[in-house]
């Protein structure tokens, strides 16, 4: 069996792919996990710089881990919605690094890595975000990209 590992990197381009991402794991019966990462590397090196106070980063990494629990059961909603089994992964930590060390350790024997994109641009940091272009540029994976009007 093969499984769909999707980043949900909540740019605009990416949320407007995921009825697609489900849509193609249903037409190949394909499982999808979809991946959301709290940045607390980056709440951490705030309140180093002294940005946040310790109760800041405290309330907002709450709130984040709230917004992305919510966000990942709506992807698994619409996943049960098109027939698709979807496996919401939480995950703390530099986003990237987060989500390449998840999809090479899970057990799943064929690993394909969506991306998303938006349409225009020359350059691959137009089209991309920054984790998707991280992911394009270095992965080892099967890699597909998908988006609005693809």
């Amino acid at each position: 069996m093969s499984r769909i590992y999707f980043p949900l990197t909540g740019s605009a381009e990416n949320r407007k792919a995921i009825a697609k991402v489900i849509s193609f794991a249903g037409s190949f019966n394909m499982k999808l996990t979809a991946i959301s990462v709290v940045n607390n590397e980056l709440l951490f090196k705030m309140e180093r710089y002294k940005i946040f106070i310790k109760e800041e980063t405290t309330i907002i990494k709450n709130g984040m881990t709230k917004d992305a629990e919510n966000y990942l059961n709506h992807v698994k909603k619409l996943g049960s919605e098109g027939g698709v089994e979807v496996t919401p992964v939480l995950l703390e930590g530099d986003p990237y690094s987060c989500i390449m060390d998840y999809i090479k350790h899970d057990k799943e024997d064929n690993k394909i890595v969506c991306v998303a994109k938006k349409c225009g641009g020359e350059f691959l940091k137009d089209i991309f975000s920054a984790v998707e272009r991280k992911i394009l540029l270095n992965t080892t994976f099967d890699t597909f990209v998908i988006g609005e009007n693809v």
